[in-house]
């Protein structure tokens, strides 16, 4: 697939730009191009690229050689003229572009896809006449396909010769203007700039760039750890850790510190998700295939914490690190040996059913029965299946002996004073069983009320703890909508059943009330 790549020689582009001195936007163009040119090469698969060489002097235009060698191309960028005044002529602008598309088609025919970059500063032009442009539209069909991408350093305010071409291939054109990041990035050092205005245009020119295959090189390299093991991985999408003082780099390691059944953490809410793949330059690039295969083996998922590992302004890695978020990493689905990074909010300490994610530690590190204690700040890790707490309400039917005889030699609160126990669901999903449990005793009214309440107030407490009390809202409407339905059916109900229902019904809503009008919800 052929590519063009062209710097505009206007004379604006010998202004300089001012938050880095020394530098033009002529030869922010340049660098902008040759990084842009390194990821293509580096991305796009079957790619050659050339320059565009302008000459105003009378020589003539040159391309230079169509190429993959990102050495060359480099080379040819900055061997580039900058622009001069007294060499310049009232030639079209346009007309070098249409002598550059000619002499590609001459080298790949003329049913090839061309794709074209022009870089520029996007300030008002007065190259060309109202001739030119008017005599630019007659290679319209001739170039159906081929594609621009108008890259601006300022706006979208483009000179009249290359809005011609983009009204004119208004389908296949596409103006990019970097003015805004630009300007927001100009606080970091050069390269780091070039380096992220040059994703932009890529993602912008080749969105299938974001695909597993071709973005290994976009993003920055991450390490994994787990004891004395270690791997240098690439995550994809690019997790961007903040910046800290504007100069100092961040660079993310995630350390693993424990394993737990899949079927325990369920699916909980998670702000991003990253594949995780290894580096081939990596001495340790099997350590990803052993954590793959070894969860496979478990159905486990690896918990692991985000650190942000700081270097000084000349890039030298600095032993302090600091904690940022908490994550998992787990394969993709049963079927495809894919692993994901899924990174949990930045202000997410923990989930309901798992405790803060600081407590969690190894099952044998606790004595006891009692596996929770909110004020010494312990939670198992993961949570033993014989000493799973049921949702738990304010009575003490419901709790544990051990943990009776616990609170009763002064190990916690007393239990009048819990509004909601801190419990432990560690299967989640059996929340929507007994939601669906609750709805088929609601139908069945009056002879199963005492089931229904017992129930009902157990899935109110789960309500609660999870933060989701719109879910009795529902449970009361599709109740009373099945009773609505069965009053107005032919067969009827006996007065008396219907009056008991009635009455369950309105006990019903007056027990959810106190929950609806509660001032903490």
């Amino acid at each position: 697939m052929p590519w063009l790549v062209l710097v505009d020689t206007h004379i604006s582009l010998l202004r300089s730009y001012e938050a880095y001195s020394g530098e033009t936007y002529f030869s922010l163009c340049q660098k902008l191009a040759e990084e842009v040119v390194f990821l293509l090469v580096e991305s796009v698969v079957d790619c050659c690229i050339s320059i565009v060489k302008p000459s105003w002097s009378g020589a003539g235009h040159q391309l230079s050689e169509f190429s993959k060698d990102v050495d060359h191309l480099v080379e040819e960028i900055r061997r580039l003229s900058a622009p001069n005044a007294w060499s310049q002529t009232s030639e079209d602008f346009t007309d070098l572009i249409s002598w550059a598309l000619r002499e590609c088609f001459r080298h790949w025919g003329p049913s090839s896809d061309v794709k074209f970059l022009i870089f520029t500063t996007g300030d008002y032009s007065s190259f060309c006449t109202t001739l030119h442009c008017e005599s630019f539209q007659n290679s319209h069909e001739e170039w159906s396909d081929s594609y621009f991408w108008l890259i601006s350093l300022t706006n979208a305010s483009l000179s009249q010769d290359l809005m011609a071409i983009h009204s004119q291939f208004a389908s296949h054109s596409r103006i990019i203007p970097l003015g805004p990041s630009l300007s927001s990035a100009s606080s970091r050092p050069l390269m780091d700039t070039i380096r992220h205005l040059s994703k932009t245009v890529l993602h912008s020119c080749c969105p299938s760039t974001q695909t597993v295959e071709n973005t290994m090189l976009l993003g920055p390299p991450a390490l994994i750890m787990f004891g004395r093991v270690m791997t240098t991985v690439r995550l994809v999408p690019e997790l961007d850790p903040p910046n800290a003082n504007g100069s100092l780099g961040r660079r993310l390691s995630l350390e693993v510190f424990g394993f737990m059944h899949a079927s325990d953490l369920s699916n909980p809410p998670v702000s991003s998700r990253h594949l995780v793949t290894s580096l081939s330059s990596s001495p340790d690039s099997m350590f990803l295939p052993l954590l793959l295969a070894s969860m496979q083996e478990t159905k486990t998922v690896a918990v692991c914490v985000l650190y942000l590992n700081e270097s000084d302004s000349e890039g030298n890695p600095n032993p302090r690190r600091v904690l940022w978020r908490y994550g998992f990493i787990h394969q993709f689905d049963t079927k495809t040996p894919v692993l994901l990074l899924s990174v949990f909010h930045t202000d997410c300490p923990g989930l309901p059913w798992l405790g803060q994610f600081e407590h969690l530690a190894p099952v044998a590190d606790f004595a006891g029965s009692q596996l929770y204690n909110d004020a010494e700040g312990s939670s198992p890790f993961p949570v033993r299946v014989p000493d799973r707490l049921s949702y738990g309400t304010n009575s003490l039917a419901s709790i544990p002996e051990s943990s009776k005889t616990n609170r009763a030699q002064g190990g916690g609160a007393p239990i009048s004073s819990e509004p909601i126990r801190y419990v432990s669901w560690v299967s989640p999903a059996s929340l929507s069983a007994d939601v669906n449990k609750v709805l088929r005793l609601g139908r069945r009214l009056p002879e199963k009320a005492n089931l229904f309440f017992k129930e009902l107030g157990r899935v109110k407490s789960t309500a609660l703890a999870y933060g989701c009390p719109e879910l009795l809202t529902e449970i009361a409407r599709l109740t009373l909508a099945a009773h609505e339905h069965h009053a107005g059916s032919p067969a009827g109900h006996h007065t008396g059943a219907s009056q008991a229902v009635q009455g369950h019904l309105k006990r019903m809503t007056h027990f959810l009330k106190n929950t609806f009008d509660s001032p903490a919800l």
